[in-house]
């Protein structure tokens, strides 16, 4: 998410640049320069539009981030105490979350419309371990979330 945002910055920054400079090309251009003056109108046309849809992601962007952060950070799981912590209105926080969730920005949490809880019947994050079987010696490639391991040459472990 981090990455997005410093993404839609620098192309606020980048399109807010243009459009300011386009327009000295439109008159610099406007002498002898067609190529100059045609590439002002374009950068003057374009990030007119651009530029504040551009920066009103970027700010949705780090409104959404501050929401994500009191929940993954703060720890904080109720929509009343994290519109209190962001100033937000407790209807911008829900959407918010529902957006979060939605985005997978937000995970292994269930969302109530008022508040965040465990998702106890989500498996947790499963990682391939290595065993070694003691009768054979075989290899026994299983998941951290299995209780017994079981070689599938002897049914044993």
């Amino acid at each position: 998410m981090k990455k997005k945002i410093n993404l839609l910055l620098f192309f606020g920054i980048l399109s807010a640049v243009l459009l300011v400079g386009g327009i000295p090309m439109i008159i610099i251009g406007a002498g002898k320069n067609t190529f100059l003056l045609v590439t002002g109108i374009v950068f003057t046309a374009f990030d007119f539009y651009a530029c504040p849809i551009i920066f009103s992601l970027y700010g949705s962007a780090v409104s959404l981030n501050h929401t994500v952060q009191c929940v993954t950070s703060e720890h904080i799981y109720n929509v009343k105490d994290i519109a209190v912590q962001t100033g937000k209105n407790e209807e911008i926080v829900r959407n918010d979350i529902r957006t979060a969730i939605e985005k997978r920005y937000i995970t292994g949490l269930l969302f109530d419309g008022e508040k965040l809880f465990y998702n106890n019947n989500a498996k947790a994050a499963r990682t391939t371990l290595r065993a070694k079987c003691p009768s054979c010696g075989a290899p026994v490639d299983y998941f951290s979330d299995e209780a017994n391991p079981t070689c599938p040459y002897w049914a044993c472990l």
